[in-house]
């Protein structure tokens, strides 16, 4: 039997909301607890990435929702999950059937909004080494960069950390987009019957 891990995704900067968008309240709960909410009947497991009490992504801070994506791939795999289905936290409303049809098999994403996704534990070494290629060093990788649960993608953090972990932050290309990401792992992509809310600003939350 397979088993899934839900992950509510909020390590987002939130500069265009103004302050922790999860932590803000719709209908009288968080809108990282109404994710939660959306997805917890179809899962084993909910965890958090990012923000306050949730696990730090890998392979470092700083690379966007596939750094949580790799995060919440690496707990499941720690875990004994065989895929992680993952949504942004600011998605408190979610149409009916969606989630139905991404559990279908993994990899699959929602076509409009793709951190809504159902991901395999086994696309997590590739996901890990597309990551590393991103990052520039200048000259070392911080300490707390993550050492994910794999022998690879062990050995690709081993060699990052040319300071014994004492040295300057990570810089960063422009990284791969989750849509790119998934079209090299086969992803499908399953389109939703209606548009999703995604809360960006203030004004898109009272506009709920």
């Amino acid at each position: 039997m397979t088993r899934t891990m839900g992950a509510v995704l909020a390590g987002g900067r939130s500069s265009r909301f103004g302050s922790d968008k999860g932590a803000a309240l719709f209908d009288g709960m968080t809108l990282a607890n109404h994710a939660t909410a959306a997805i917890a009947p179809f899962v084993e497991a909910v965890i958090r990435v990012g923000g306050a009490g949730g696990i730090a992504d890998v392979p470092a801070s700083g690379l966007g929702p596939l750094g949580g994506i790799a995060a919440a791939l690496d707990h499941a795999a720690r875990s004994g999950f065989d895929s992680v289905l993952t949504i942004a936290c600011d998605m408190p409303r979610l149409p009916g059937g969606l989630i139905e049809a991404l559990l279908v098999r993994a990899p699959a994403y929602c076509a409009g909004a793709p951190v809504l996704g159902h991901w395999p534990v086994s696309a997590l070494d590739r996901l890990f080494a597309l990551l590393t290629e991103t990052m520039i060093l200048t000259p070392f990788v911080p300490s707390d960069v993550e050492k994910p649960c794999s022998a690879e993608i062990g050995r690709i953090s081993t060699s990052l950390d040319t300071n014994g972990g004492k040295g300057a932050p990570v810089n960063f290309k422009v990284g791969p987009s989750i849509r790119s990401w998934a079209r090299t792992i086969g992803a499908i992509p399953i389109e939703s019957p209606q548009p999703i809310a995604n809360v960006n600003t203030p004004a898109d939350l009272l506009a709920l």
